[in-house]
C-alpha cells in the first residue's frame, strides 16, 4: 500500500488574471515527505498528490497523510485520511457533509487552538498537533551563518528595528504574483528549494509575520522574530515556542533571540504521527485481509445470492401466485421484512387485499390494519404469509386443517422430531 502526501496546488486565475503564490505551503509538503521517509517508507511507497487529483482519484487503496487541508468530503472514498493537522482557517465548519466526514475519521488532528475549538464543539474527537513543519531535523551547516532575513514584516516594524540588524538585512517575499501564464509545479518547487535553502544556510536570524518560515526555522536551530499587525487565529500553536509581537509589543522586542532546543517535542510530536500513519496502514490491512478471506469462497452458489431475506420469497411467490390474481392474504409478524413484503405485493398484484396483519405481541396499526392475534384471524381462502422464525411452528399448529390458499415462510423450516416421525412411517407404508 502507498503512503500520499499532498505536493502541490491546483493553481487557477482569478477574476483578475492573476494568481498569487504563497510558497510557504509547500514547506508542509516536504516536511510530510521528510516524515515518512524518517519512518523507512521508501521512495517507491510514496506519492506526491494535488487535492484536484485527491478528488478524483479511482487507483488502489492508499493512505493519505493530511495536513493543512479542510474538505475532506470531497476526497475519494478509495483515500484512507490520516489527519494530522486539520485547518479550516478560522471559517465555522457547517457543511454537513464535512462534519460526518470528521465524524467518521474518529480522531483529527488540529493545527491549531481554534481549529480544535471548532471540531470539539461539534462533538468531534479533536486534539491540537501544531505544524508538521515543527519536525524538520536541526540544520547541519559547515560555515557560521551570519545574515538577517526580513520576510514580509509589516512596516510599522521599521522604526523600531536597530541600525545594526538594517545594514544587514536582506528583504524578501514569501509571495509571488504571476500574469497570463500559470507557474509549472517545477517552477514553484525550484523557487521553494532555492529561497529556504537560502535561509537554512545562511540565516542567522529571521524576522517575519509568516508562519511557515517561522516553524521550520524553529525547527531548524535558526532564531526568530515572529511580528504581526493582528494576532491571526491559525497562530494559535506557535506561540508554545516564540512570541507574537504586535504593535503595541515592538518597542519591547529582544532583537536577539537565542537559538531553541525543541528536539523532545521533535520527538512526541514524530513518535505520535508516526503511531497514526502506522495504525491506520494496519487497520487497512486487516481490514482488506478479512474482506479477502470471505470474498474469494469456493462454494459460492452459482446464481448468487439473496441480498434481502424477503427476495428469497419473492421468488416463490411469483412462481406460485399469477400476477393477475384477485386473493386475500395474511401477514403474520410484523417487523421490517413485513413492510418490505406489504410493498411488495401491493407493488406485483394490483388486485390483492391485504386481510389481517397478524402479530402475537405488538398492537400496532400496519397500513390501515389494526394487528390481531394467530387466534383471531381468520385464515380460509387466503394467502398466508409467515415471517419470524419463532412464529413457524406457532404457524405449523394453528394452520393444520385450515383451508389457505397457500402459505408462505420467509425462513426455512426447521425438521422437527413430527418430522421424522412422519417421514419414517411415510417409508415403511411405501
Amino acid at each position: 500500500m502507498k503512503f500520499a502526501y499532498i505536493n502541490k496546488k491546483d493553481w487557477k486565475f482569478s477574476h483578475s488574471n492573476t494568481v498569487r503564490v504563497n510558497i510557504g505551503e509547500y514547506i508542509q509538503f516536504y516536511a510530510v515527505y521528510n516524515l515518512l521517509k524518517s519512518m523507512g517508507i521508501d521512495d517507491d511507497h510514496i506519492v506526491g498528490m494535488s487535492v484536484d487529483e485527491l478528488e478524483k482519484y479511482d487507483g488502489e487503496e492508499i493512505i493519505l497523510v493530511a495536513v493543512n487541508i479542510s474538505n475532506l468530503y470531497r476526497i475519494s472514498p478509495k483515500i484512507h485520511i490520516v489527519c494530522l493537522a486539520y485547518n479550516n482557517f478560522g471559517y465555522s465548519i457547517d457543511n454537513l457533509k464535512e462534519i460526518n466526514k470528521l465524524q467518521s475519521l474518529g480522531e483529527i488532528g488540529c493545527r491549531d487552538e481554534i481549529g480544535y475549538l471548532q471540531l470539539k464543539e461539534l462533538g468531534i474527537n479533536a486534539y491540537i498537533t501544531g505544524c508538521i513543519t515543527v519536525t524538520l531535523p536541526e540544520r547541519n551547516v559547515s560555515s557560521v551563518p551570519n545574515k538577517v532575513y526580513i520576510v514580509d514584516a509589516p512596516t510599522d516594524l521599521l522604526k523600531h528595528m536597530p541600525s545594526s540588524l538594517l545594514d544587514k538585512a536582506i528583504v524578501k517575499t514569501h509571495e509571488y504574483y504571476f500574469e497570463d501564464n500559470l507557474p509549472t509545479d517545477e517552477e514553484i518547487e525550484r523557487k521553494v528549494c532555492e529561497q529556504y535553502s537560502e535561509y537554512y544556510k545562511n540565516a542567522r536570524l529571521i524576522i517575519t509575520s509568516r508562519l511557515h518560515l517561522a516553524a521550520p526555522c524553529i525547527a531548524w536551530g535558526i532564531p526568530v522574530i515572529l511580528v504581526r499587525k493582528t494576532p491571526f487565529l491559525t497562530f494559535s500553536w506557535i506561540d508554545k515556542y516564540i512570541p507574537i509581537y504586535l504593535p503595541e509589543q515592538y518597542g519591547s522586542i529582544d532583537w536577539n533571540p537565542r537559538i531553541l532546543d525543541i528536539e523532545n517535542e521533535k520527538k512526541v510530536i514524530i513518535t505520535h504521527c508516526a503511531y497514526q500513519i502506522i495504525k491506520k496502514y494496519e487497520e487497512v490491512t486487516n481490514q482488506n485481509m478479512l474482506h479477502l478471506l470471505y470474498s474469494e469462497r469456493k462454494y459460492r452458489p452459482q446464481n448468487g445470492y439473496y441480498t434481502k431475506l424477503v427476495q428469497g420469497l419473492e421468488d416463490r411467490i411469483l412462481s406460485k401466485i399469477d400476477v393477475t390474481e384477485e386473493f386475500d392474504y395474511i401477514i403474520w409478524g410484523i417487523t421490517e421484512n413485513a413492510e418490505e413484503l406489504w410493498k411488495f405485493i401491493n407493488y406485483k398484484y394490483r388486485h390483492a387485499r391485504m386481510r389481517y396483519a397478524v402479530d402475537k405481541y405488538k398492537k400496532l396499526n400496519f397500513h390501515g390494519l389494526e394487528t390481531v392475534t394467530p387466534e383471531s384471524a381468520m385464515f380460509n381462502d387466503a394467502y398466508v404469509f409467515v415471517i419470524p422464525t419463532g412464529a413457524v411452528q406457532e404457524a405449523r399448529t394453528i394452520l393444520t386443517g385450515k383451508k389457505c390458499k397457500g402459505i408462505f415462510c420467509v425462513t426455512e423450516l426447521f425438521i422437527t422430531e413430527e418430522d421424522i416421525k412422519e417421514q419414517l412411517e411415510n417409508r415403511l407404508n411405501m
